[in-house]
């Protein structure tokens, strides 16, 4: 499910490290007190590892990570806001969820901010507040585009230096 505005104008609109963000109200399937999180070695930061909610097994990515953020999170009990995906669901950690909301989404084309990321398509404004708008699709690629870039060359990295120990004890 690609970012339509057409689909909905309700948002979820949520927190994290002390600045406001949304997203689709459609592409949200439920939010969750945070699980145990099995972690993944050797993986990107923005990874927290693999959770098991209601049976199905999911990624988990941590928004305070992925813009890391100079502020941490001061929320005591973090929440998983569980996301749709056509292969299937995955979680990103987040503080507390707001509400779900009508918003009016300024969205910008993404040429015009040259450093903004894809995944942010545009702002809003709630309760006087600036809001992130994200594209959840957009955000996953990203995100597992940079773990594959992350494995690869880890991989490499190892090869490299078996290679190197190879060399080393046939001289």
């Amino acid at each position: 499910m690609s970012f339509d505005q057409e689909q909905s104008d309700k948002y979820c609109i949520f927190r994290c490290s002390g600045e406001t963000f949304c997203l689709p109200a459609l592409s949200v399937r439920h939010v969750v007190p945070q699980v145990e999180v099995t972690p993944i070695p050797m993986s990107t930061k923005t990874l927290v590892g693999m959770v098991k909610i209601q049976q199905e097994l999911m990624t988990l990515f941590s928004l305070e990570q992925i813009y890391d953020f100079s502020q941490r999170s001061t929320a005591e009990h973090q929440k998983i806001l569980v996301l749709n995906r056509d292969t299937g669901p995955w979680g990103l950690l987040i503080d507390e969820v707001e509400t779900l909301a009508e918003l009016e989404i300024s969205i910008c084309p993404q040429s015009s901010v040259n450093d903004r990321p894809n995944y942010v398509i545009g702002s809003a404004t709630y309760k006087d507040e600036f809001v992130t708008v994200i594209d959840p699709e957009n955000l996953y690629s990203v995100l597992t585009g940079q773990l594959h870039e992350y494995w690869a060359e880890q991989s490499h990295r190892l090869e490299s230096e078996d290679t190197d120990q190879l060399v080393a004890t046939s001289s």
